[in-house]
């Protein structure tokens, strides 16, 4: 199904297609360590994770799917004055 990293990592979403260039071969992306994705291929943290959990996944016989970062929503409640007078009594 994947013949190369690029399909592999664009499949994994989060923008890890574009670090396609970055692995030599299908080998390459399955024997990478983290230290070597740092120091020597420059990949930020996050995304290093991510392709190493997906690595491993898929090693387990699970086929990558984009998983979206979740969005957080904050709902800020400003009290009220007349709130205030009925909490105080």
């Amino acid at each position: 199904q994947f013949i190369d990293p690029k399909t592999f990592l664009e499949r994994c979403g989060r923008g890890c297609g574009e670090l396609a260039d970055k692995f030599r071969d299908w080998e390459h992306l399955f024997t990478a360590s983290n230290y070597e994705m740092k120091s020597e291929m420059g990949i930020p943290t996050r995304k290093r994770r991510w392709i190493l959990d997906w690595t491993e996944h898929y090693r387990n016989g699970v086929n990558p799917y984009n998983i979206p970062i979740p969005q957080i929503y904050f709902s800020y409640r400003i009290p009220s004055f007349f709130n205030i007078i009925n909490f105080i009594n």
